[in-house]
């Protein structure tokens, strides 16, 4: 058989399958008991470890009732066409010894031979009296329920294959651990042994069965009826019997065992019909544990004896295994729904002290993951709620934000809702997993669908609605949340309409630090940047103090941003650089928690002109950033302005498309200005003029919407509707606000051809410095140029040529877009321009004053896009070509 081995794993012929149908004829059809369930299908992959096993004289299938043992004999039986198989079925009549040899010598007869045999003893004649295969091939004998045979019955079998000499080999199929006799032969290897592992249903195989069945599921709800009824050949036959004629396959599977009654009544009973009532009572009330181990069964039981009775168990009963490695058991999850079903039978206050006491044990050894089950199985709502408390910092810092969720979600919802501790801890634990939290209706973020956020007060509210981007209900629920937290003279107290077990000190500190910083995004996301500076320099310092180090990174990465968008360019890098730090030494460098301090990087290199940083600090937030639609619509702005600064108007208008339905139905003006301004910008840089004016239109007022408001009126050549958007500009009180308006005027002046525009422009330039502000020009672009050559020629400063290289990059519309508007004058000018005359002699020839030429020039640079006067020449002679 040895030899065969190969042979015999290619799948059987037609005729081999039919012998294994049920009534089926054939050389072993007599001794092939029928099916237990019908219909069967073919398992190559059990019938050929049996094979390889039964190349040992004895080979025992050890599984549980219905674990299929009786049908995978019968399949390999019917395999061998060349050998011969015997079976003997064990039944009560083999409890007397001389019965059990009579028919065993019955079964390995030629022919099945009856030959008289003294009572109580086996034939001695064995190599006589087995048959053989036609190929002279040992035979096999099956035994089937050999765990019904007694002990002298076992010696009987035992000397029949001693005294066989290789003639004889013995598959037997039992429901517990051989007897010592048999198992004596693991010494001389002698004995093969397969399990009910080995007996476990696959995916493919499950998935052929159902569709045996008469139907066809999905893959995954294979998957899941195989890991809810571990592989255990009667529950699948059982489901795929059920789900023929079910209405919902899914709901169907995902209620096994517990949606089959039936089928764990009846295990339940055939097994605890075997033990004594002490034995029953004790696998009973184990049942509350998911691994029973003999001193935890003691101490959750208040019995003694706990692991002695486990190995008895565990060799009496398929049901209970051993596990490897150890003296841990568990209890198969048919047997144990039935002992659960059971155990809540006899009262639900037993079960709970029960699975309190396991949940006590594992705390006291300082295992808390698996202490939150039997705790929630305890209803021990707010002794869980302490625990996952008590470790969530060490959770989190560990990068196992899902296991807080985990544990967290154990509480029921009414639980939950009247404990605003938990809503925090469960909305801070998805929020370091990158979960999207608290997003709009339809903003989807790169995650999936958003997370809906957690009961649990006003500091979750205030959470979800800053990172959803609702400024004014996160101000709200922020200010509220602070009201609650903050007692008599100023102290910290508890929440009074919902007790906390665990509104400690520590948790109050922390739920204030939330609050605070929640109130510090809201404003600056309300334009006032001064007072969320305040809130989060506060909540920062608050966070120092309690030593609360997962909140620094993100409270500091907001404020870098909002000194960001200030202009105090020198504290945001440094906020930020040290943001990024501290979130790189926790292990979330790339979170989505250090996405503001990412941003406020890259703004900060963006407008001091180191480009590479810019956008290497902007790709490694963004991804994180894109999680929550307040950061996915700073990510959509900051890669915008770089592409202007990159001359890509196509890209940065891509991204800002994308910005903008993230941010849709959120309230955030601070937002909502900048996007619109940055699609201003690019659309100016493109030449398109009329689509920029729409954009700004529904544009909330900003120091932003303005520059590009002036920059629009300078581009049509209109000086009068720039001083009226001058004179209308919203000042924040930010020094980005002023320095802009300052530039711009500068700018406007110069034009007018008044002398304070260059000394204006140089006062600004002084401040720029300060923060080394290289890109604070690039709002008025080519305008400036003309000053700021002014400039360089009287005070040619490091910094102005730096300026100059860096900041002043941005494309301005096409040609026949500026060039349009010269007046009649302006057109007399430009023609004499060509002859090469002085300024003076032109001014005679022209009739006008030196100064009113001077002026005449800057307003043609200015319309056609060019410096100097010979540039002004090129850009003539070509314009005439194209009109010629």
């Amino acid at each position: 058989m040895r030899g065969r081995a190969s042979e015999h794993e290619r799948p059987p012929t037609r005729a081999a399958r039919a012998r294994a149908r049920p009534g089926a004829a054939g050389p072993t059809a007599a001794r092939v008991p029928g099916p237990a369930v019908a219909p069967a299908v073919w398992r190559e992959r059990p019938v050929a470890a049996l094979e390889r096993a039964a190349a040992r004289p004895v080979t025992v299938i050890v599984a549980p009732p219905g674990a299929g043992k009786t049908t995978l004999c019968r399949q390999w039986a019917s395999s061998h066409r060349r050998a011969r198989v015997a079976w003997l079925a064990v039944s009560a009549r083999h409890d007397d010894p001389a019965r059990f040899a009579a028919d065993l010598r019955a079964a390995v007869a030629p022919g099945g031979t009856r030959r008289r045999t003294a009572p109580g003893r086996a034939p001695r004649d064995v190599p006589a009296v087995i048959g053989s295969g036609r190929d002279g091939s040992p035979t096999t004998l099956v035994v089937d329920d050999l765990h019904l045979l007694p002990d002298a019955s076992v010696d009987a079998l035992v000397g029949l294959v001693a005294r066989g000499r290789g003639g004889l080999h013995v598959v037997a199929a039992t429901r517990r651990d051989p007897p010592a006799r048999l198992q004596r032969l693991r010494w001389s290897d002698e004995l093969a042994e397969l399990r009910a592992p080995d007996l476990a249903f696959t995916g493919a195989e499950a998935a052929a069965l159902v569709a045996a069945c008469g139907r066809h599921p999905d893959d995954t709800l294979v998957e899941v009826l195989v890991g809810r009824t571990e592989g255990w050949a009667a529950g699948v036959h059982h489901a795929a019997l059920a789900l023929r004629d079910a209405p919902d396959p899914r709901a169907l599977v995902e209620s096994y065992p517990a949606g089959a009654p039936e089928l764990v009544r009846d295990v339940t009973d055939t097994v605890l019909a075997a033990l004594d009532v002490p034995t029953r009572r004790f696998l009973v009330d184990v049942s509350v544990l998911e691994r029973l181990d003999g001193p935890l069964c003691d101490h959750v039981t208040n019995t003694t004896g706990g692991r002695a009775r486990l190995d008895a168990l565990a060799r009496a009963c398929s049901f209970v295994e051993r596990l490897p490695g150890g003296h841990a058991y568990r209890v198969h999850g048919v047997l144990r729904a039935g002992l659960q079903e059971r155990l809540r039978a006899g009262g639900a206050r037993r079960a709970r002290a029960l699975a309190h006491r396991a949940a006590r044990w594992h705390l006291d050894r300082g295992e808390p993951a698996t202490a939150v089950g039997y705790l929630a199985a305890a209803h021990a709502w707010d002794e869980l709620l302490r625990t996952a408390a008590g470790h969530a910092d060490a959770l989190l810092l560990a990068d196992r934000p899902d296991e807080l969720a985990r544990w967290l979600d154990h509480l029921p919802p009414r639980v939950r809702a009247n404990r605003p501790r938990a809503g925090e801890l469960r909305l801070l634990a998805s929020m370091v997993a990158g979960e999207q939290v608290g997003a709009p209706e339809g903003a989807g973020g790169a995650g999936g669908d958003p997370v809906p956020a957690p009961p649990g007060g006003d500091l979750v509210a205030a959470v979800a609605a800053t990172l959803g981007g609702d400024a004014d209900a996160a101000l709200r629920s922020a200010d509220r949340a602070l009201h609650e937290l903050a007692g008599p003279g100023g102290r910290v107290a508890g929440d009074r309409r919902h007790p906390d077990p665990v509104a400690g000190a520590s948790r109050r500190a922390d739920a204030r630090v939330g609050a605070r910083s929640c109130r510090g995004v809201a404003l600056a996301l309300l334009a006032r940047p001064r007072e969320a500076a305040g809130e989060l320099e506060r909540a920062d310092h608050e966070a120092a103090c309690s030593g609360n180090v997962l909140a620094r990174p993100v409270v500091q990465g907001w404020l870098a941003l909002v000194h960001a968008w200030e202009g105090r360019l020198g504290d945001a890098r440094g906020l930020a650089a040290r943001a990024l730090q501290v979130a790189a030494e926790l292990g979330l460098g790339d979170h989505p928690l250090a996405s503001p301090a990412g941003f406020a990087l890259a703004h900060v290199a963006r407008e001091q002109g180191d480009l590479g940083l810019a956008a290497a600090s902007w790709e490694r937030a963004a991804p994180g950033g894109m999680r929550y639609p307040v950061l996915s619509a700073i990510a959509a702005t900051e890669r915008a302005l770089l592409a202007v600064v990159e001359g890509r108007p196509g890209d940065g208008l891509a991204a800002l498309a994308d910005g903008r339905a993230r941010l849709a139905a959120a309230r955030a003006p601070v937002l909502d200005a900048r996007l619109r301004a940055a699609e201003g910008r690019l659309l100016v840089a493109a030449g398109e003029l009329d689509g920029a004016r729409q954009v700004l239109q529904q544009a909330p007022e900003s120091p932003e919407v303005a520059s590009v408001r002036v920059r629009i009126a300078l581009e049509r050549h209109d000086l009068a509707a720039a001083a009226d958007a001058l004179d209308g500009w919203p000042d924040d009180g930010s020094p980005r606000a002023r320095l802009t308006r300052r530039l711009w005027q500068a700018v406007l002046d110069d034009l007018r051809g008044d002398p304070r525009g260059v000394t204006g422009l140089a006062a600004a330039l002084a401040d720029a410095e300060t923060e080394h502000w290289c890109g604070c020009l690039r709002d008025q672009g080519r305008h400036a140029l003309g000053p700021l050559r002014t400039l360089e020629r009287s005070d040619p400063t490091p910094f102005l040529r730096e300026v100059l290289a860096r900041g002043v990059r941005e494309a301005g519309p096409p040609h026949a877009a500026r060039s349009a508007g010269l007046t009649e004058r302006e057109r007399d000018v430009l023609e004499l321009l060509a002859s090469g005359l002085p300024n003076a002699q032109l001014a005679v020839r022209l009739g006008m004053s030196l100064n009113t030429l001077k002026t005449h020039l800057k307003h043609i640079y200015w319309k056609l896009g060019v410096s100097s006067r010979a540039e002004a020449v090129v850009a003539t002679e070509r314009r005439s070509g194209r009109d010629g």
